[in-house]
């Protein structure tokens, strides 16, 4: 099973009835109670897994009255 860290106990302690959830940031979490004593804990893990971003081309455009080169796109 899942251990995580119960601060009523203050030692890592296995998950009873642990779920797994996603937080609004998009990290991945496990929501449980603690075996010993009962108190909710809770770990964060990882990122959930993206696909791998394919090859993105940002246009380059120059201006005709600087010369200067600026993205078309709105990155600021």
């Amino acid at each position: 099973m899942t251990q995580g860290y119960c601060v009523k106990c203050k030692e890592k302690q296995e998950f009873v009835n642990a779920r797994d959830d996603v937080m609004r940031n998009g990290r991945r979490c496990i929501r449980g109670a603690c075996a010993v004593c009962g108190t909710g804990m809770f770990k964060i893990r990882g990122l959930l897994e993206k696909p791998p971003a394919e090859n993105v081309v940002i246009p380059i455009v120059s201006t005709p009255d600087s010369g200067s080169t600026r993205r078309t796109d709105s990155t600021t």
